[in-house]
């Protein structure tokens, strides 16, 4: 029996089936890489690849992705070795390469069928058909990443500064997106993706880092890290409602770009009259009748109603920070040592949802955070009036909900003691080290009740872990 694959399926002799099935892929490539230095002062690298994938139609299938580097080291120049000695290391590069990707799915470009029914009734009995399951599209291709890097190196001063600075520039073309075009119902089967979005990535990377013997007792280092990034659409297509409507076009905004209503507080009393109903010139809310302590939103285009029309941007992608960074200092005091990370975000948010924002969502509890809840007496409290269940009106998707993601944390601390070489030769050891050390120990933050790292804050995310330890090091 010639089978290449059989499913025995459960261990149940009724279950077993002699059924399978197997897949084959196939991608080659050439890649090349040619380097060239002069006396340590001119430096160039050029390299590539060419490949090729059964992704694509065979007019379609290989792509060329060069790259190169140029770098200069000044600081072998006689101009900068013969006038500034306190310069160590000072180098200027730059690089340009391109990458390609595969994306979607293998044999978009051919038609594929699939069997579905029973569809029609032929002799008097019910029988499947055959279906066309995709609209091919020969024209797919590699998706291409063109990047653009500029940057410099130093180290000053016998090393007690060291600095390297880039700033990086990456565009992505030939992006698979999905075409926003109604087809009738009539037509059976979607519209296949196309090579058409484009989108830009840039920001600046710095990293610095000092280290100085301050006493023949006592030495001190410092390093830091700063990365800024932002990406915005330049290509994309647009469905009507985002087309139509300015403040929800993707094109020009950063990937992930979060849209909503944007809140402006609580109804209060003063905005009902006697019989209870909105006094003119307020917007209606369409998420049944309002009352003193709901969410009111901003009619952005003043025509006296809420609807998606008054949709707008409210904050970028949840948990992508466009600032990382982090500081590590350190200190070493005769046998003593402690060394911390401090590691930090800003320029994120998030956005509350479900049982971390609402009150008895789902036949769920509440928070503590909760009580700061709207009342007459309590007109500018943290949390809408308080029902059985959150109503629709407070639950929309808008800026009341979004919060300031930004923290700095201390990621890791280590205090060591190291026994005296003396002493450990009486003990018999060749060295021993005992240590007190922590992670995720002290976070500053805006955000409440949650780890500002979580990805998403719906109230079922298990948080960083605090965890505090005491070692000993010994080497006989």
């Amino acid at each position: 029996m010639n089978i290449d694959e059989i499913n025995m399926g459960s261990s149940s002799q009724a279950d077993m089936t002699t059924s399978g099935s197997s897949a084959q892929a196939r991608q080659v490539g050439l890649v090349y890489r040619a380097t060239y230095d002069y006396a340590d002062k001119y430096l160039v690298e050029a390299s590539g690849r060419y490949d090729g994938s059964y992704y694509f139609a065979p007019e379609n299938r290989f792509g060329f992705f060069p790259a190169f580097s140029l770098g200069w080291r000044l600081s072998e120049e006689g101009f900068i070795k013969n006038n500034f000695n306190w310069i160590d290391n000072l180098k200027l590069r730059g690089s340009y390469g391109e990458v390609g990707a595969l994306a979607g799915s293998a044999f978009q470009y051919m038609s594929t069928y699939g069997v579905a029914g029973p569809a029609y009734v032929l002799g008097g009995s019910a029988v499947q058909a055959v279906r066309e399951r995709n609209e091919p599209n020969p024209n797919i291709t590699w998706e291409r990443a063109k990047k653009t890097d500029v940057g410099i190196e130093a180290s000053l001063w016998r090393g007690l500064l060291n600095v390297e600075a880039d700033f990086f520039y990456e565009k992505r073309s030939n992006m698979l997106v999905n075409p926003d075009v109604i087809v009738p119902a009539e037509y059976g089967i979607g519209l296949s993706q196309v090579n058409a979005g484009i989108m830009q990535n840039k920001g600046v990377d710095l990293s610095v880092g000092s280290s100085r013997r301050i006493s023949k007792d006592l030495r001190v280092s410092l390093s830091g890290s700063f990365t800024y990034a932002v990406n915005s659409l330049l290509q994309v297509f647009e469905a009507s409602a985002t087309y139509d409507n300015p403040n929800r076009r993707l094109t020009g905004k950063p990937l992930g770009t979060q849209f909503g209503f944007k809140s402006l507080g609580f109804f209060q009393l003063s905005d009902f009259d006697e019989s209870g109903n909105l006094k003119p010139g307020i917007a209606i809310q369409p998420w049944g009748k309002v009352q003193p302590g709901d969410i009111r939103y901003e009619d952005i285009n003043r025509d006296g109603k809420i609807n998606d029309d008054d949709l707008t941007r409210i904050g970028d992608a949840v948990a992508t920070p466009r600032i990382i960074y982090g500081i590590a200092p350190a200190a070493q005091y005769r046998s003593f040592s402690l060394d911390l990370l401090f590691q930090g975000a800003a320029k994120t948010n998030f956005y509350y949802q479900n049982d971390a924002a609402w009150a008895f969502f789902n036949g769920m509890g509440a928070l503590e955070d909760n009580l700061d809840y709207w009342t007459p007496e309590n007109p500018n409290a943290r949390n809408p009036r308080i029902t059985a269940a959150p109503t629709t009106n407070n639950t929309q998707r808008s800026s009341f909900w979004m919060g300031n993601a930004s923290y700095l944390r201390l990621k890791s601390a280590t205090l060591a003691f190291r026994l005296p070489q003396p002493v450990c030769e009486k003990i018999r050891m060749k060295d021993a080290r005992i240590y007190v050390s922590g992670q995720n120990i002290l976070t500053w933050t805006k955000m409440r009740n949650f780890d500002p790292e979580v990805s998403e804050v719906n109230g079922r995310n298990y948080p960083q872990q605090k965890v505090m330890a005491i070692g000993v090091n010994v080497t006989f």
